[in-house]
C-alpha cells in the first residue's frame, strides 16, 4: 500500500510559509495569525485536492472511522476527514516545535 508522508507535508508547508511571510507585509499581529490561518487552510485544501488521495492520508494516519477529533462530528466524506487529518498533523508539529523550543530555553 502507498503511504503518505507527512514529514514531506509539513516540510513543504514550512518552507511555503517562509516563502509566505517574506512575501507579505501584516499591519498587527491579529492579521498575521488570520492571514497564516487562511494560508494553513489553503494548503490543506490543495493537499487534498490536486496532490494526494484522501484515503491514503487518512489510512497512513489510522483515521478510518470517520471520527473528526477537533470537532467531535463524523466527517461528511473522505476529503473531510483528510482535511482535518492534515490539520492535526499541522498541529502537532507545531506543539512539537514550540515544546522543543521551550526545551532549548530552558538549557
Amino acid at each position: 500500500m502507498k503511504r503518505y508522508n507527512k514529514y514531506y507535508f509539513i516540510s513543504d508547508l514550512k518552507d511555503s510559509i517562509a516563502d509566505f511571510l517574506d512575501e507579505s507585509t501584516f499591519e498587527d499581529n491579529q492579521d498575521i495569525y488570520e492571514e497564516m490561518h487562511q494560508f494553513i487552510n489553503e494548503q490543506i485544501e490543495h493537499e487534498i485536492i490536486y496532490y494526494h488521495d484522501c484515503w491514503i492520508i487518512c489510512m497512513t494516519e489510522g483515521n478510518s472511522d470517520f471520527h473528526i477529533e477537533q470537532t467531535g462530528e463524523k466527517a461528511k466524506d473522505i476529503t473531510e476527514l483528510a482535511y482535518w487529518t492534515l490539520w492535526d498533523i499541522v498541529e502537532e508539529s507545531i506543539d512539537y516545535h514550540l515544546e522543543t523550543k521551550k526545551i532549548k530555553e530552558t538549557l
